[in-house]
């Protein structure tokens, strides 16, 4: 072994050794991975790519860096899945990069994600021009050289002063009817005894200098009336003969004595004794800042002003949320055609709140509201009682019973209440900047932080470079690390192609392609070396103009010295890398076994490896040139209108960076939404058609003019559906990763449980014993007492951790012994679950298989062998089904769980699927289509757009460059 030559001799190791690894479906896998190059995995889903790549290499190096940390840092990290195999040696720290769900986290933006706001702030802070944090203007800040240069050039006797202003102390009450006041002169002896003890013996008044004694018993004018005492206290007398180091001193004394001070913010330098022919000078320095603007002292913008997740610098209206969230009308009053007594207003259609409505009642009888017409039909003035009340405090109205909500908010069902009835819009305090108006007066470097922080990225990397200027001016070397490190992360943005967006992008409103490219570039900006990165699918989302940009981030990445193990179908990304692995032949039980594994040939090396292959099999499969029987040869596109009864239109969407579009989409028709990532396709699917649909089979509304940012739903001026479209249903699959978990299984997933429960609790056997449908549930009573219907129990060994093992009592299978004693078909409930999708349907355990219209659970079935998972088992733990399986899984259980014509909106179907698994996915659309079910998708594979009915490409840019349809092809059958 490689491993053992390079222990012996002491060389750098070249390799990884990986020796029979037996992670999931793995057969006793043994491969050597190049330390310092770029490896591609590839092959059909459920393959073992990431079995391989993540649950057995980045698990491993992940357990050997917990390993060093202490025994009680260990305890709570423990439990963390570990990979089946013999010896992995040497394993280099590793970073993962994983498809993850983008976080609904409001205060999660593209800054935060990439790691971006502490460098910015950190800089932006440190170079930022002194302003006044009421206003935003520049303030006077004198130091002590100021006046040491004064004093100098005037050559002058001058003395060092500072302004006062005391409060007197209150004239003592004396008792009797008739008393004298007390001398108010007498109140001063307090005041001055009280400066004697401060150090203060000497004051200015005119030209003179005077002491404090002789003040007191002069006849000194002071404001009585009011209680205020103004005067000047002397702090020092310079002569002109004063040595210049002295000076300095003496001066540099008193700047620290008012600066520490609280009653102190400026000192008067004046010339005493001046010749009788003199003017007398004087100039006020401002030690602490002073507002010219304001004419007062004010507090400088600090960094903590910068920090929306701050109490201290956040908006106070939104709480550096950028919006508020406000009561939705269109939520409330879904349907305006009703009226008021036949429950216009939902949130008071339950019984629960029914006072409500009887209240609401009681206000439209006194105040003369018809209550049996639309509610569109009732006047201004109506409408506003209705909402706001009369002013009396009995009658409900809509606000009040929100505000009442409101105060009730420590019970969750009122919490869930509000949030189900509002929306949310940009806080009208600081205009969706997040922070308070002190950070948003701030400027450096000629722009100000809202500027950079809501403008475009391309627009922060510029001002990045006229910041290092900034910094070298004010020779602050130690701050370019940091300008260094922003600017190679606002760089890696604006490579990959997200110079459009801006810092403050919510991370739920990116796109699955821009989001990935987000988390990439984290990776390459945090600058390490000899690292491991093992990427899950970083092409997903991504045209096939942008995938040149996402090889040279990786190859930049490769190139500083790290080791890149990437899982992937995307032909040209494979190609890119150095080396090749690929698994197979197929998925599940069927792959697990290396195929091959090689050197590409345009990298320049000698070819190695498993056989002679030259590059993966699985690149050969071209998805792309496929033609389906149900369509003819295609002919030129062209752009044409559809009657309009074979088709619904969306008119006037505007969301983000969407505005007015006109969509139509055929019905029994294949509609593909193509273009760059972030130009606006999932905002058009999910906030566009989604909502509009939805809307309108929930409510009949077929308009929305409110526009909800934070729950991504646009705003559109009319859906036109056609009359045999208007009973359809709408399903939908987006792109989140399927939530893993050992008790989700496919049998759930596609709602097959419940029909198994139901079969095995009506057999004879079952209601002899007793058995109810429950007690064939692994997550209910059926369950294994000792591993709760998990199949595994984990046993605490403390020091070491946790480590998982097969349940004795159960073997694995979940039940109890009497519920494994009852036959169905002549299985048990854990053998049918051990059962393949495909074993099941052919067996009939659910349906009759040879029946021309399978309908139900059989029909469930037949979707997922359709689309290629059917060698999955019914009860295989979804934590161990890859993402492209479990992408099929969720489409298998959208398209099957609903019936009548379909409408149905699919964003990526392509994700985690390489060639050869699209084919199935593809022919399954068709035949759907075939049958008269219509089906729209957000997708870049060529596969789909040669496949499609209508193409409408979106574009032509990302962000504020696209937004747009920029082609629309329709192509004749």
């Amino acid at each position: 072994m490689v491993v053992e030559s390079t222990k012996e001799t002491g060389a750098r190791p070249e390799h990884i050794a990986c020796r029979n690894i037996r992670t999931h479906n793995l057969k006793n896998v043994n491969l050597d991975i190049s330390l310092g190059r770029w490896t591609a995995i590839t092959g059909v889903s459920g393959s073992g790519k990431s079995s391989f790549a993540f649950d057995t290499l980045f698990s491993e190096a992940q357990r050997r860096f917990l390993e060093t940390l202490g025994t009680y840092e260990r305890q709570f990290l423990a439990g963390i899945p570990q990979g089946d195999f013999e010896s992995i040696d040497p394993v280099p720290p590793a970073i993962a990069l994983k498809q993850t769900n983008r976080t609904a986290d409001p205060r999660s933006v593209i800054g935060t994600t990439a790691d971006i706001i502490y460098p910015l702030r950190t800089l932006f802070a440190a170079i930022m021009d002194q302003s006044c944090q009421d206003c935003g203007n520049g303030v006077i800040r004198h130091s002590a050289a100021d006046a040491m240069k004064q004093i100098i050039e005037n050559h002058q006797h001058a003395g060092l002063s500072v302004l006062i202003e005391l409060d007197l102390p209150p004239t003592p009450k004396t008792t009797g009817t008739k008393t004298k006041d007390r001398n108010p002169r007498a109140r001063l002896t307090t005041i001055f005894d009280a400066l004697r003890i401060e150090g203060y013996t000497r004051a200015r008044i005119g030209n003179r200098i005077v002491s404090l004694d002789d003040l007191a018993s002069s006849n000194f004018e002071f404001d009585a009336q009011h209680g205020k005492l103004s005067l000047e206290l002397v702090l020092d007398v310079l002569g002109s003969s004063e040595p210049p180091e002295e000076l300095r001193a003496r001066i540099d004394a008193v700047w620290e004595q008012v600066s520490l001070s609280d009653r102190f913010g400026s000192v008067n330098v004046f010339s005493y004794e001046p010749k009788p022919d003199a003017k007398c000078i004087e100039s006020r320095f401002h030690i602490k800042p002073w507002c010219g603007i304001c004419n007062k002292e004010t507090k400088l913008v600090d960094a903590g002003d910068l920090d929306w997740q701050s109490t201290l610098g956040c908006c106070k209206e939104c709480g550096g949320l950028g919006n508020i969230a406000v009561l939705d009308p269109e939520k409330i009053i879904p349907d305006p055609k009703l009226s008021l007594k036949q429950g216009a207003i939902k949130p008071w259609k339950s019984e629960t709140y029914d006072w409500a409505q009887r209240s609401l009642f009681k206000l439209c009888k006194d105040e003369g509201i018809p209550t049996n017409v639309p509610y569109d039909s009732l006047t201004k003035d109506h409408k506003r009682i209705v909402w706001q009340g009369n002013g009396n405090k009995e009658p409900v109205s809509i606000q009040s019973f929100f505000a009442w909500l409101e105060s009730e908010k420590y019970k969750h069902s009122s919490r869930i209440l509000l949030a189900k009835y509002r929306r949310y819009r940009t806080c009208p305090a600081c205009g969706g900047a997040r922070i308070g108006p002190a950070g948003r007066h701030a400027r450096a470097a000629g722009s100000s932080y809202d500027d950079i922080f809501n403008g475009e990225i391309r627009q922060a990397l510029a001002w990045c470079q006229r910041a290092s200027e900034s910094v070298l001016n004010k020779r602050l070397t130690a701050l370019l690390e940091v300008q260094r490190e922003l600017f190679d992360k606002l760089s890696c943005l604006e490579a990959l192609g997200l110079g459009s967006s801006s810092l403050s992008r919510r991370s739920k409103s990116l796109s699955g392609g821009e989001y990935q490219r987000v988390l990439l570039s984290r990776v390459l900006g945090n600058g390490l070396s000899d690292a491991l990165y093992v990427l899950d699918e970083p092409s997903i989302g991504l045209g096939a103009t942008e995938i040149p940009a996402l090889i040279t981030a990786i190859r930049r990445l490769r190139d500083q010295g790290n080791t890149v193990v990437m899982v992937d179908h995307e032909p040209s990304l494979v190609r890119a890398a150095d080396e090749w692995i690929e698994f197979g032949p197929g998925g599940g039980s069927n792959g697990g076994n290396i195929l091959g594994h090689g050197v590409f040939e345009a990298q320049g090396t000698k070819h190695k490896a498993t056989g002679k292959i030259a590059e993966p099999a699985s690149l050969s499969a071209d998805a792309s040139s496929l033609i389906f029987p149900q369509r003819k040869n295609l002919a030129n596109p062209l752009t044409r209108v559809l009657p309009k009864d074979d088709a619904f239109n969306l008119l006037g969407f505007s969301h983000l960076n969407c505005d007015g579009l006109n969509v139509e989409i055929p019905l029994g028709r294949l509609t593909v939404i193509c273009g760059p990532s972030g130009a606006g396709k999932t905002t058009l699917l999910r906030a566009g058609l989604e909502e509009a649909l939805q809307c309108y089979f929930e409510n009949g509304r077929t308009s929305s003019l409110i526009s909800d940012v934070d729950e991504q739903r646009g705003c559109w001026r009319e859906l036109e559906i056609p009359q045999r479209a208007q009973k359809g249903t709408l399903v939908t699959v987006d792109q989140k990763a399927m939530h893993r978990s050992i008790t989700s299984v496919p049998a759930t997933l596609l709602g097959l449980m419940d029909e198994l429960r139901k079969r095995f609790a009506a057999t004879l056997e079952a209601r002899e014993l007793g058995l109810g449908p429950s007690d064939f549930s692994f997550n209910g009573s059926g369950a294994c007492g000792t591993c709760e219907g998990r199949g595994i129990t984990r046993d605490d060994l403390f020091f070491l951790g946790e480590v998982e093992r097969t349940c004795e009592d159960c073997s694995g299978c979940r039940y109890r012994p009497e519920v494994l004693a009852v036959p169905y078909k002549g299985s048990n409930i854990a053998q049918v679950l051990e059962m393949s999708i495909a074993d099941c349907f052919n067996q009939g355990l659910l349906g009759n298989p040879h029946s021309p219209a399978a309908s139900g659970p059989a029909y469930a079935l037949q979707m997922c062998i359709n689309l290629g998972v059917g060698h999955l088992p019914l009860g295989i733990p979804s934590s161990q089904i890859s993402g492209g399986e479990a992408q099929r899984l969720r489409i298998a259980a959208a398209l099957t769980k609903k019936s009548g014509p379909l409408i149905c909106l699919i964003d990526e179907p392509s994700r985690g699927l390489s060639e050869s698994d699209i084919i199935p996915l593809l022919a399954a659309f068709q035949n759907l289509c075939h049958n008269g079910h219509t089906i729209g998708v957000v997708e870049h594979h060529t596969a789909f757009q040669r496949a499609a009915d209508q193409l409408l490409e979106m574009g032509p840019g990302a962000g504020v460059e696209g937004g747009q349809i920029h082609a629309r092809s329709i192509f004749i059958r």
